[in-house]
């Protein structure tokens, strides 16, 4: 059985206790940066709940039964039967959940506009909300496999002791929201695209609009972190 020393225990809980602070603490930031960039406005709503969409199913594969399920299940097989069987269990599981994850995925792009529907009924009130709420949506819904295979690396990494990269991963995704959001408005006059775009000009541009792609940025980067450091 794997035993950890209890001074590394508690440095790594000290660790992982700080880098989850500053992901509070820069998801406040977020958020005040989204609000002072969008304002309260029909696009910003229109925004909050087409990211919230893939966010239910997130909560049910990287957060939920998933996580509960196959962090114990791969402790156990790393313990008892070591690491080539718990890689190998490993390796099933993403590559179930990338199956999944991106049938769903497809599912909603193709759906996307009943679902929202759905979900935000009383857009529809407003001339062109509903409509830009499903682009939107389409636009954000490939973040649902690149969060749910952080999220199984980030079980296995810290059923090997690696607890701190995981736990600043939140962190990363907010610090790359702020960096889509604070680089790429100023940028949107040089493509000849509004500062802040507003249903009309989405409906009318071949590009998203910038802050639809700080999930996917961001996603990216919980990814990368997660997968990153060794595993030995």
């Amino acid at each position: 059985m794997i035993e950890v020393p209890e001074g590394r225990l508690a440095r790594s809980a000290g660790v992982a206790g700080a880098a989850t602070l500053a992901s509070r603490l820069l998801g406040l930031a977020r958020d005040q940066m989204l609000a002072a960039l969008f304002g309260a406005g029909n696009e910003m709503d229109a925004f909050i709940v087409a990211f919230r969409i893939p966010n239910l199913v997130r909560d049910l594969f990287a957060e939920g039964a998933m996580s509960a399920a196959f962090v114990p299940t791969f402790t156990r097989h790393l313990t008892l039967r070591g690491k080539d069987d718990a890689w190998r269990l490993g390796n099933n599981v993403l590559n179930a959940l990338l199956i999944v994850t991106g049938t769903l995925v497809v599912a909603g792009i193709v759906f996307a506009a009943p679902l929202v529907g759905a979900y935000a009924r009383d857009f529809e009130q407003v001339h062109g909300k509903l409509e830009l709420t499903v682009q939107l949506t389409r636009i954000v819904l490939p973040f649902l496999p690149m969060v749910a295979v952080a999220a199984a690396a980030m079980g296995m990494l810290n059923s090997l002791h690696h607890y701190f990269v995981p736990a600043l991963s939140p962190a990363m995704f907010n610090v790359a929201t702020l960096v889509c959001g604070v680089a790429l408005v100023p940028l949107m006059p040089s493509l000849g695209l509004p500062r802040i775009m507003t249903e009309s000009d989405l409906l009318k541009a071949v590009d998203p609009p910038q802050v639809s792609n700080t999930p996917l940025s961001a996603g990216g980067v919980k990814l990368v972190l997660w997968i990153g450091p060794r595993t030995t």
